[in-house]
């Protein structure tokens, strides 16, 4: 089975300047959300937890664009792999997951070392094109550099825009 990790798509994130093809990556990562959900599939939102994305304020908070689907469950992380002291692997276990598409923010922090962990931890892992973005001058690049790396590494590249 499949499910969509949506990591890290906060407010406190997405208001930050710079933010690199916004309107894209939205519609991308909602067009994954919609088809997802109405297939059945596992939704998990990722919520990171630091000195600025403190739970409970508006920062921390899912960014209102996102579609928030009702059956979507909702985790917590503090560290860049999604993997790392939580109980992801066994949330998905638990549904039979074997397959995991990552979309979010930010491309080579938190999407790249989720899609990694999903690779050590045996998932078979897709990141979404047009689904994850950063705010660096360089963004373009970063994204081509980080996709790059990650299909040495096993992860595919999953255009759900093209198809």
């Amino acid at each position: 089975m499949k499910a969509l990790l949506v990591v890290d798509i906060q407010k406190g994130l997405t208001k930050r300047k710079g933010f690199y093809n916004t309107d894209l990556f939205f519609r991308t990562v909602n067009s994954a959300i919609k088809q997802y959900s109405s297939n059945g599939l596992p939704i998990i939102y990722i919520q990171h937890i630091n000195k600025m994305l403190i739970p409970n304020t508006t920062d921390w908070e899912i960014d209102d664009r996102a579609i928030i689907c009702s059956q979507g469950i909702v985790l917590q992380k503090n560290h860049g792999n999604a993997f790392t002291n939580t109980d992801l692997d066994s949330i998905l276990s638990s549904k039979n997951v074997d397959e995991i598409l990552v979309c979010g923010l930010s491309t080579q922090h938190c999407v790249k070392f989720t899609c990694l962990g999903g690779v050590k931890n045996g998932f078979c892992v897709s990141i979404l094109k047009n689904g994850h973005s950063n705010w660096a001058k360089n963004a373009e690049e970063l994204v081509n550099k980080t996709e790059n790396e990650l299909t040495s590494m096993g992860v595919k590249i999953f255009d759900l825009l093209s198809r």
